[in-house]
């Protein structure tokens, strides 16, 4: 299931944007979570997630028991838009892309997880910023 939650960072900088003088002011976040792997109590593995930056969402998608982010990234897939030539797509785009497509059956780990939302996202809003001057 994917769920769509605002990105409250980009509404914030938004409303500052809207009352500052230009020039804008520059645009900051915390990427696609905390910095720091939460700490994992016991011996179970961790649920796999997926965090993608879309416009002003986020689109989260959360495996359901049994399911991988090979799964999950074909659950991403219609929110994704990737282009016909991948190779012009960010690296955690490539990734997720590849196990969306059957072309990487590997699942990865909790920080393959954090490193291709990551890069997504960082692509994302260096490309939205430049393009418009928002991050959206």
């Amino acid at each position: 299931m994917v769920t769509a939650l605002p990105r409250h960072e980009v509404s914030l900088w938004q409303r500052v944007a809207a009352r500052t003088p230009r020039p804008l002011p520059d645009f900051a976040d915390h990427g696609v979570t905390h910095p720091r792997l939460p700490r994992r109590r016991g011996f179970g593995r961790a649920v796999a997630n997926l965090r993608y930056t879309h416009g002003p969402t986020w689109k989260v998608v959360r495996a359901l028991k049994g399911m991988d982010t090979v799964g999950l990234c074909r659950d991403l897939a219609p929110f994704a838009a990737w282009p016909a030539d991948p190779d012009s797509l960010p690296w955690g785009d490539q990734q997720l892309l590849a196990r969306a497509r059957g072309r990487e059956p590997r699942p990865g780990a909790p920080k393959n997880w954090r490193a291709w939302d990551t890069s997504h996202h960082l692509a994302t809003v260096v490309q939205a910023i430049a393009s418009t001057g928002s991050p959206t």
